[in-house]
């Protein structure tokens, strides 16, 4: 069996915008490594105040990273 590892991606300061994802899940390169999100949080910390308008986060899963600010996830220490 796979070891099941705990990765963690942090994207703060991130401003609201139309038909904007807030995370992007994308694997880089010819890896044959399943990813698989089996948690996830969201929190609004937003820059701005919105009046009157809902806001959604979206969290996307592509084959292809478009546009946007790179997150780097950061491993949990299992030792």
């Amino acid at each position: 069996m796979a070891t099941v590892n705990t990765w963690r991606a942090v994207a703060l300061a991130v401003a609201f915008g139309n038909v904007k994802s807030m995370l992007d899940i994308f694997q880089a390169g010819t890896g044959s490594r399943v990813q698989r999100a089996r948690r996830m949080y969201q929190f609004n910390n937003g820059l701005t105040a919105v009046t009157g308008v809902l806001t959604s986060l979206q969290v996307t899963r592509t084959t292809a990273s478009s546009a946007g600010t790179p997150v780097a996830s950061v491993p949990h220490d299992t030792g």
